[in-house]
């Protein structure tokens, strides 16, 4: 990427803070695998078996994180958005609490609004889905019982 936007930049500030965890535990940026346009910015990183994409769309103003497998280099489909895999695949009965009102969400500017919700996300990954975290081969297996 040969000039980033701001939004990326801040987003890669994210990436950098928010899922240091990764990063120490071997997991690499996938230069191929992110994107950034004038709506948004996307960075995926990966480590042996599993991929993490966390991205935000400025017209929505919102943030999201995907997970997946890995082959070689490129993520396989299908994928999950962190929700979706912590329910469907580690039993999961909670909620991913952003904790802002709408009201709070429409006063907020675009780096505070970025700082909450990858925040949220990464910290959800973090705590309630350590098979992705840990690169594990079974990190699509259902939580037993």
């Amino acid at each position: 990427m040969s000039n980033p936007s701001e939004t990326y930049l801040l987003l890669q500030q994210r990436v950098e803070q928010d899922l240091a965890p990764l990063t120490q535990r071997g997991y690499r940026i996938l230069g191929s695998e992110c994107s950034d346009s004038p709506t948004g910015a996307n960075i995926t990183l990966a480590r042996e078996r599993a991929w993490v994409s966390i991205s935000f769309d400025i017209r929505d103003r919102v943030g999201s994180l995907y997970v997946g497998k890995l082959s070689g280099q490129h993520p396989l489909l299908p994928n999950y958005n962190i929700l979706t895999y912590l329910v469907q695949l580690c039993g999961f009965r909670g909620r991913i609490n952003q904790g802002l009102s709408p009201q709070q969400r429409d006063s907020m500017g675009i780096e505070q609004l970025m700082f909450n919700d990858i925040g949220v996300l990464a910290s959800a990954l973090l705590q309630f889905a350590p098979r992705i975290v840990d690169d594990t081969e079974d990190f699509e297996r259902n939580a037993p019982g």
